[in-house]
């Protein structure tokens, strides 16, 4: 008896001791952990269906459900969007459930399809569809007169593409749905550096999904557009696979802290990759100017990379030169502020400290 006593205490030790994964059980729906996955669950509807909260409400209708507390954060998914499931898991446990969703409103389903309206019709998939495929007449079942709601048509027409998958059998609404944009794809091969023109693309239709910052079909070409990368044929055309010549100053050798540019040091080149804002493009628009760090070669200058070298600075011993018609004076003086070629400036006499304003002749020079 002893002994039976001793193996059922150490079942009940082992029993304890094994952890089993946390799954749903049964308890009011209204507990505080699933009012916060409640309201999880619609944050993240919203951002994904573009619905205020109010119009979103989460189906937790089986009163013996338990929600376990998170202590990291839920992970929500779009499991079947047409039958409106989502699942949510705990980052933390094994604990995952699947959750109906519902939003009041027809026209809850129409956010963000850039006026994809399908109104009150009623629409069926004759075909499974996969996502960014462009819809025709022949993916839905005709009705008994073998025609399509003249909304649909407008739509097939005009070009819209799948924003999900969906099966045979699923009534399309606005909200599977997303507008076509019109691009450029590249009719051939187009080596780095050919000019191009409109002749060298074709235009189509493709989700607008796949269609981030290509060009557009309506691209104004100039004579000197030139394709800035390789490009594939059949490649839809980007914003930086096409460019025109920007004239740039290059470092040509390292230019150190306060060296003065000048053409030894620098070089000027034609490059067809947008130039870094503020690129300066030839050495004359820097006139006496000197680095203010260091560059390296193949640096493309910007204004920001030099700062103007006065002919005269402040406080420097400069040459002052006055002429009139019976005398010519050369004196010393004192700079009072920093000037360039052509410019007035204070000066000062150390001896008398009278203050003179000439106009700056040359480097450390002046004239009155």
């Amino acid at each position: 008896m002893f002994r039976i006593i001793q193996l059922a205490l150490a079942l009940l030790t082992l029993s304890l001791a094994m952890p089993s994964p946390i799954r749903a059980e049964s308890l009011d729906p209204r507990s505080g952990q699933s009012a916060d996955l409640e309201e999880a669950a619609i944050l993240f509807l919203e951002s994904q269906i573009g619905e205020s909260s109010n119009k979103v409400s989460i189906m937790i209708d089986d009163s013996r459900l338990r929600i376990p507390n998170c202590p990291s954060e839920w992970l929500f998914e779009k499991d079947k969007p047409s039958l409106h499931l989502i699942t949510v898991e705990c980052s933390d446990s094994e604990w995952r459930l699947a959750l109906r969703y519902e939003v009041s409103g027809r026209n809850a389903y129409q956010r963000n399809t850039n006026n994809i309206g399908l109104n009150d019709i009623e629409v069926f998939l004759s075909n499974e569809l996969s996502v960014g495929h462009k819809l025709r007449i022949e993916d839905f079942a005709l009705d008994a007169s073998g025609a399509l709601p003249e909304e649909l048509k407008v739509l097939i027409d005009r070009g819209v593409f799948m924003k999900i998958p969906a099966a045979v059998g699923t009534v399309v609404s606005a909200s599977m749905l997303e507008n076509g944009k019109k691009v450029l794809i590249a009719r051939e091969q187009i080596a780095l550096g050919s000019t191009v023109s409109e002749d060298n693309f074709t235009k189509i239709m493709v989700p607008s999904r796949d269609s981030e910052n290509a060009l557009s079909a309506d691209y104004s070409f100039g004579d000197l557009s030139k394709a800035t990368t390789n490009i594939v044929k059949g490649q839809v055309v980007t914003e930086k696979d096409i460019g025109r010549p920007t004239n740039v100053l290059v470092a040509k050798i390292l230019i150190r802290p306060g060296e003065i540019f000048t053409n030894l040091n620098t070089e000027h080149q034609v490059i067809l990759r947008d130039a870094p804002q503020g690129a300066v493009p030839d050495l004359a628009s820097l006139r006496r100017s000197v680095a203010t760090s260091q560059l390296q070669p193949g640096r493309i200058l910007r204004y920001i990379d030099a700062r103007r070298e006065e002919d005269i600075k402040k406080g420097e011993e400069i040459k002052l030169t006055v002429s009139r018609e019976s005398f010519r004076l050369q004196i010393d003086v004192i700079a009072l502020e920093s000037a360039f070629i052509g410019e007035a400036i204070k000066l000062t006499n150390p001896e008398s400290g009278a203050t003179i304003t000439a106009t700056v002749s040359g480097k450390s020079r002046a004239i009155k």
